[in-house]
């Protein structure tokens, strides 16, 4: 599913920051992709991707070349709401996959949140940036502060 969004935004580089890096002793840097699946995220081979640290992205992002396309794939709004405060240039979130658990509540057939979460979309909200939940690139997007109410 990345690699359709990845194609349809024509995207050069995944970025793939997470707070603390890597489950399984992997080290964090440059990879091209050779299977189909790495670290949970589905990356079809011969993808360009990048695995950070939120820090790290925060420090390496604005030396990317104007020219590049950059696709930042996050597992929390709290992930993005930090790389945001950081200065990363983040102007619109597509959310999907928050799954359902104790303590969260679903809003979306694919999106379940508690309060942190809820409080993330709203000062991502504050700051500027738009969220919404889309399935598929070429469906409308449903706005993710609608739903929090």
């Amino acid at each position: 599913m990345i690699t359709c969004w990845y194609m349809a935004r024509g995207c050069d580089l995944g970025q793939f920051p997470e707070r603390e890096f890597i489950a399984g002793g992997q080290r964090s840097g440059r990879r091209r992709s050779d299977t189909a699946k790495f670290n949970g995220y589905g990356v079809s081979p011969g993808v360009e991707t990048r695995y950070f640290t939120l820090q790290k992205t925060i420090d390496v992002i604005h030396r990317a070349a104007p020219r590049q396309r950059i696709f930042i794939v996050c597992k929390t709004p709290q992930d993005v709401l930090t790389l945001v405060r950081g200065d990363v240039p983040i102007q619109a979130v597509n959310v999907g996959n928050m799954h359902f658990a104790e303590g969260k509540r679903q809003i979306h057939k694919t999106v379940s949140v508690d309060d942190d979460d809820i409080a993330a979309f709203r000062e991502l909200a504050r700051l500027g940036v738009r969220c919404e939940i889309r399935r598929v690139p070429d469906e409308s997007g449903e706005p993710v502060d609608r739903l929090l109410d």
